[in-house]
């Protein structure tokens, strides 16, 4: 089939859906849009198919080109159902929606995904023989975002700079984006308390998502409390084997947050980089 061409960023974006193995084994569905001028990926996760779920993940892909002073101007995707019913709602936020044909796939989401199951496999096969565990499968929704993040910021054939430099005009910050890896097992500090006490500062953590923005704050999961937090501090040191125990018999507990007033604070960091008039 003749294939999807775009010279500008936003001028063409494809997208499908992918299922990721979660808590309990259950399928997670997994918005993944690609720019086709820069190849730039953007994943969203979703609650469920409905219509209101793909319609939200649609317009935080709309916001996420916002945010860098972008527009996006047309969207292929195939033939999904709740695609198909939404296509008025999507036409009036000024994108035009391309769909396949019954039976057609989009070539350019479908290798994207394959990429992404393939690195994200890698990189757990990778943690398992470093440390000795499995991360579990509730950690994989942050491991495909994270795998997301790397891909951004890795050059690809032919092109003069990464797909993020591409799309956002923005340096890669490689010193404070990969000082450490996914799934890695770091000592990070604990909030502030009293500084004259003789309690510990520091925590055992398995870095669950790195924010690739500029900030370097991770999310981690706390070893010892059993709940995920966002830490910026951390030190390495060598894992002890109460530590090693513990992350295999994590089994499919569900793991809220240290504070769940607080929420997913990812929702609240941009995606692709810095919102310069909040920084």
């Amino acid at each position: 089939t003749k294939p999807i061409n775009a010279t500008r960023p936003g001028e063409n974006g494809v997208a499908d859906l992918m299922f990721i193995e979660g808590r309990n084994d259950t399928k997670t569905p997994f918005y993944v849009h690609v720019d086709v001028a820069t190849k730039l990926i953007i994943g969203h996760a979703l609650k469920d198919k409905t219509y209101g779920s793909v319609l939200h993940a649609i317009e935080f892909i709309d916001d996420q080109h916002k945010l860098w002073r972008r527009k996006l101007e047309q969207l292929t995707f195939d033939r999904e159902s709740a695609i198909v019913v939404m296509q008025e709602d999507i036409e009036a936020k000024g994108i035009k929606l391309t769909l396949k044909a019954a039976g057609q796939k989009v070539g350019l989401a479908e290798v994207t995904i394959r990429l992404i199951r393939e690195k994200a496999r890698a990189t757990k096969a990778g943690i398992r023989a470093m440390y000795g565990y499995v991360p579990p499968n509730q950690f994989n929704v942050d491991l495909c975002l994270d795998t997301i993040s790397v891909l951004n910021r890795t050059m690809r054939v032919g092109c003069s700079a990464t797909p993020y430099e591409l799309f956002t005009g923005d340096k890669v910050d490689q010193n404070r984006d990969f000082r450490c890896r996914w799934g890695e097992l770091v000592i990070v500090k604990k909030p502030k308390g009293i500084a004259s006490d003789l309690r510990t500062t520091g925590e055992w953590a398995m870095v669950v998502r790195r924010s690739m923005n500029h900030t370097g704050v991770l999310k981690v999961y706390l070893i010892g409390t059993r709940r995920y937090a966002y830490r910026l501090k951390f030190v390495r040191a060598t894992v002890p084997e109460w530590v090693i125990t513990a992350m295999n018999s994590i089994g499919d507990r569900t793991i809220g947050f240290e504070d769940d007033n607080d929420g997913d604070l990812c929702t609240l960091l941009p995606i692709l980089g810095p919102n310069r008039s909040e920084e």
